[in-house]
């Protein structure tokens, strides 16, 4: 079982999930997939949240795509490609935390 990372979830959450059996997080960019209407906008909020679950050992699910908009340029050709950035940061910020890509087929 996991969670949806959505704005509710703390470091207690993460605590309290993994005593519970929950073994990881799913995170959705917002807007992109069925029900990503609560998703991720900006990864920065969580990092507190991010650090509890390499602390507790527990894995985060990525959908990559970046949100593509009128400004930016992203379009649903180019949102995985977009989010590499983002999976190397969140990689440097949290060495140890266990991530699994999804949806991500840029060569």
């Amino acid at each position: 079982m996991s969670l949806y990372l959505h704005p509710s979830i703390t470091p207690q959450t993460v605590r309290e999930a993994k005593a519970a059996g929950i073994t990881g997080i799913k995170s959705y960019p917002a807007g992109l997939t069925t029900n990503s209407e609560a998703g991720v906008v900006s990864y920065e909020a969580f990092y507190p949240v991010f650090a509890a679950m390499q602390e507790h050992d527990m894995i985060l699910n990525l959908h990559g795509e970046a949100p593509g908009s009128a400004t930016n340029n992203i379009t649903v050709l180019s949102a995985e490609e977009a989010f590499l950035p983002t999976l190397l940061d969140l990689h440097a910020r949290f060495p140890t935390l266990r991530i699994v890509l999804e949806h991500c087929t840029t060569a």
